[in-house]
């Protein structure tokens, strides 16, 4: 479970983009190593981030109160040429380059060459 997650701004422009019909989906998943820093909304990049290709998560809308109001992404990363200590997380708008949508940093997940973990983002929609 994360331990700090932040929205970014460069988030929330995608937020609105996406209103407003431009721009392209934040389900591109990269993790990395630089978790001591933790998450911030004015982050542009993981910290510390491995040397795989990004992945494209699936996304979906769920219910968590009122129907539709949850944005989720699944995603599954696999260390694939050194092991790695695991301690960020982030999804983009792109396959490479774009804008961080979101940061996560959490406790080391421990990964052998091979290894995959699986990510779930669940972005809730909350009333104000």
């Amino acid at each position: 479970m994360a331990k700090v997650v932040a929205l970014t701004y460069k988030g929330l422009e995608i937020v609105v983009d996406r209103l407003r019909g431009l721009g392209s989906e934040p389900k591109y998943a990269h993790w990395g190593e630089g978790g001591d820093i933790p998450a911030a909304a004015t982050d542009i990049d993981l910290v510390a981030p491995r040397s795989e290709d990004r992945v494209a998560g699936v996304s979906s809308k769920q219910t968590t109160t009122v129907t539709g109001d949850t944005y989720q992404v699944v995603a599954t990363l696999t260390a694939e040429d050194t092991p790695a200590e695991i301690t960020e997380f982030g999804l983009f708008d792109s396959a490479s380059g774009g804008r961080l949508f979101l940061r996560a940093t959490f406790d080391p997940i421990n990964v052998s060459v091979g290894d995959s973990v699986q990510f779930t983002v669940i972005v809730v929609g909350q009333e104000g």
